[in-house]
C-alpha cells in the first residue's frame, strides 16, 4: 500500500504536480504534519490556518528548503499567494475553504465544535477532508452521508 502511494506521489511531482494541503491546527501534531510533508514528493501545504498568523511563520521556517509565504489578510491576498505558488498563511478559518487546496488536514483535537464546522465547511466547499479522531468518533458517520 504505501509502495503504490509513494509511487503515485512520485509520479505527481513528476509531472509538476502536487496535492495541496490546508493544514488546519498547529499544535504539537500539526506543525509536525506540515514540517514533514515539506520532506515529501507530491504533497504542497499551500495554505495553513492559525489563530494568531505570526506563530506560524516560525513553522515555515522549519519547512524543508524554507519557502516564500505571503500572510493573506483578504480574498484577494490568498488569490495572489496561489497565483505565485507561496504558502498562504491565514486567520480567518473561511479562506481555508475559499483556496485552492484540494485537501484539509485538521489536527486541532480538542476543539469538537471547531473541527466539525471545519470537516463540515471543507466538503460543502468540495475538499476531502482528513479530520482529527474526536471528529471521527462523534459525527464520522454523518460527516461520511453529506460528503456523497
Amino acid at each position: 500500500m504505501y509502495n503504490a502511494i509513494y509511487k503515485e506521489l512520485s509520479r505527481l511531482e513528476k509531472e509538476g504536480r502536487s496535492i495541496r494541503v490546508a493544514a488546519v491546527g498547529t499544535g504539537f501534531i500539526g506543525r509536525g504534519m506540515i514540517i514533514q510533508s515539506s520532506y515529501m514528493k507530491g504533497i504542497k501545504v499551500s495554505i495553513i490556518y492559525g489563530r494568531d498568523v505570526n506563530k506560524l511563520i516560525p513553522i515555515v521556517g522549519q519547512m524543508k528548503g524554507k519557502p516564500n509565504y505571503k500572510v493573506c489578510k483578504s480574498s484577494a491576498d490568498l488569490r495572489d499567494a496561489e497565483d505565485k505558488g507561496v504558502i498562504a498563511l491565514v486567520d480567518d478559518i473561511n479562506r481555508v475553504y475559499l483556496s485552492n487546496a484540494d485537501i484539509v488536514v485538521d489536527t486541532t483535537g480538542g476543539a469538537p465544535r471547531f473541527g466539525a464546522d471545519v470537516a463540515y465547511n471543507s466538503i460543502m466547499a468540495g475538499k476531502h477532508i482528513v479530520t482529527n479522531p474526536e471528529m471521527d468518533i462523534c459525527i464520522g458517520t454523518q460527516l461520511k452521508k453529506i460528503s456523497r
